[in-house]
């Protein structure tokens, strides 16, 4: 698991020097490496970001630096693929890694340094704003809105389940639905793409399911963290019906 993680961690790391990593997508330079689409590579970074969350509890305290700075070069890598959904997961788990990392800080001024460290991150996120392709990505977007054309997507696929029989309401109308869409490309949002697909039954049981596993370990900051996530990026992106 470490292996892997840090392996995969120097992977990106030495990809972020290299030309060939990067492809030209809505008119921004975006980070890929060697997957085909930008989301792709997000996720992938996103997972080593988890793995280093993680693998704090493993290791000793004195190890902690090491692997926050690592975080946030992932945390840059994250946001030179300009997946904006995405980036808002990896942010919050970078925020988790940072709360982490200041407990090797002593109790007193903790929220001050807190407070200090995002202060200066931010600081020098905003001051080179121009430099990242999450920023690039939505100057360039013809729409100047930050679902870049999701409006149109959702209020068509909305109107294509209202407009469905009680039935078809119920049950979903399959999967294949997609496949006789006129407007060619997915929903973009698991709640539409699971109301029309399996219907509000087959919709209820996807958001139950998922939120049930997620709250299985207890109810605490972390699992509501990746509760938000979850529902953030279901009716954001979706992650079935996507494309």
């Amino acid at each position: 698991f470490q292996v892997i993680t840090y392996a995969c961690s120097g992977y990106v790391i030495v990809s972020l020097a290299l030309p060939s990593s990067y492809a030209i997508e809505w008119g921004a330079k975006t980070f890929e490496m060697a997957f085909s689409h930008q989301h792709l590579a997000a996720t992938f970074i996103i997972a080593l970001i988890s793995n280093v969350y993680f693998d704090m509890d493993e290791t000793r305290r004195s190890f902690w630096t090491a692997k926050f700075l690592l975080a946030s070069i992932l945390m840059y890598a994250l946001l030179m693929t300009g997946a904006r959904t995405f980036t808002f997961c990896g942010a919050m788990l970078y925020v988790f890694i940072l709360s982490r990392y200041l407990r090797v800080v002593d109790r007193r001024i903790r929220p001050m340094v807190f407070f200090v460290v995002a202060a200066v991150v931010g600081a020098y996120v905003f001051q080179h704003a121009g430099d990242f392709t999450f920023f690039q990505k939505n100057d360039n977007l013809s729409t100047e809105s930050f679902t870049n054309g999701r409006d149109d997507i959702w209020g068509y696929y909305g109107k294509t389940f209202l407009e469905s029989n009680l039935i078809e309401q119920l049950f979903g109308q399959g999967v294949a639905f997609l496949e006789n869409s006129s407007l060619g490309i997915g929903t973009h949002n698991d709640v539409l793409f699971f109301a029309i697909s399996f219907g509000v039954i087959g919709l209820v049981l996807y958001f139950v399911f998922v939120v049930f596993e997620i709250l299985k370990p207890g109810l605490n900051l972390a699992t509501l963290a990746a509760v938000a996530s979850f529902v953030f990026c279901a009716l954001m992106n979706g992650f079935s019906g996507y494309t």
